[in-house]
């Protein structure tokens, strides 16, 4: 069981919001609207470089950092707690978002948030809740037995989130960033995982074939990417085929990230070894990253926004962060260029 699901299983849930002392969230004229960061932990330690691994200093100590899409603020966990802190990338004081969250998402606009946490007992369903970074205050979006992935829209405005309410079906649904009506998109029982795309679409992993297990979770199975708008309209496959074909140790597809220019999408098919890490075209052309596509123990975390490089983690020997690698890998092949060692996973504002 991992660190995140024993967090979550042995404290109650009270997502306790703190509002005393929140900057305005607007830049000093000093600073660039956009910086190109990438965060991680080593060991107890939150370290923050430029892209490209240089000029790696030490942040806060605490794991699982996240940072905002400008790389100007930095969510995270101090060691050994269970509460979600945000501090600006550059230092400071370090301020309490929630209390027994999952690790977030940030909106576009780097301003809000996305995360999951438990309500109570008896229950003990998962909710979906935005915060909003400057003054705290939470918007509960949706209450299921679970969460299957969740995303902002290009605009920071809307929220889509995949919700099951049993071990074996699930639906994609929209709702405004502050809570409101929902309004469900797929009536299939077998999609989750949307990511919005910078066009306004919506995609989405949609089983084809049989339920698992996958590490025991029977919600995943075989996958495709299809695509939907958030009004409902034009749904669509979007990787009719795979080659080579989803076989018994490949779960399928997975999407990531879009390119800024929505012309490139970064998909994985997981297996119980790591993933297979696959660029997508606009089109639905499939092509394999790496040696086809396999990366051993790793990750897929992100795609540049001009679509030229991936950032991936690889376990060299297998799940154990002590032995790591970050690396930016050419999206159209070519030699990977080493980010850092040893760390664990990374965030990168692109």
């Amino acid at each position: 069981m991992s660190r995140m699901r024993l967090r979550r299983l042995t404290v109650v849930v009270s997502l306790l919001l703190l509002s005393t002392g929140c900057s305005s969230g607007e830049h000093p004229k000093s600073q660039p609207r956009y910086v190109s960061r990438i965060v991680f932990a080593k060991g107890e330690k939150n370290l923050v470089a430029d892209r490209d691994g240089r000029h790696e200093r030490f942040l806060v100590r605490g794991e699982e950092p996240e940072i905002s899409p400008d790389g100007h603020w930095v969510a995270f966990y101090p060691c050994n707690a269970c509460s979600l802190y945000v501090i600006n990338a550059d230092g400071g004081r370090m301020r309490l978002l929630a209390k027994n969250v999952d690790p977030p998402s940030w909106s576009p606009d780097s301003r809000h948030l996305a995360t999951v946490g438990l309500t109570a007992a008896p229950n003990y369903d998962e909710q979906l809740v935005t915060v909003d970074r400057t003054t705290g205050k939470q918007r509960r979006i949706a209450v299921a037995p679970r969460i299957l992935g969740f995303d902002f829209s290009p605009d920071g405005k809307r929220l889509t989130f995949a919700m099951s309410t049993s071990d074996e079906d699930s639906d994609v649904y929209v709702s405004a960033r502050d809570g409101g009506a929902l309004r469900r998109l797929t009536w299939d029982d077998r999609s989750s995982r949307p990511l919005w795309g910078p066009d306004g679409s919506i995609a989405y992993s949609r089983r084809e074939g049989p339920l698992g297990p996958f590490f025991h979770d029977q919600v995943w199975g075989k996958h495709r990417i299809w695509r939907i708008f958030r009004d409902g309209t034009g749904r669509r496959v979007l990787t009719a085929r795979l080659k080579p074909a989803v076989t018994d140790d490949r779960m399928g597809l997975r999407a990531v990230a879009w390119s800024r220019d929505g012309g490139t999408l970064l998909a994985v098919s997981p297996t119980h070894n790591g993933e297979f890490v696959y660029v997508v075209g606009g089109s639905g052309s499939i092509r394999s990253l790496g040696h086809h596509g396999y990366l051993g123990y790793a990750s897929a975390i992100d795609i540049s926004r001009d679509g030229r490089f991936v950032l991936v983690w690889v376990q060299l020997d297998g799940p154990d962060w002590r032995r790591t690698r970050v690396e930016l890998v050419p999206a159209k092949g070519g030699p990977a260029r080493l980010i850092a060692r040893d760390v664990g996973l990374p965030s990168w504002s692109r």
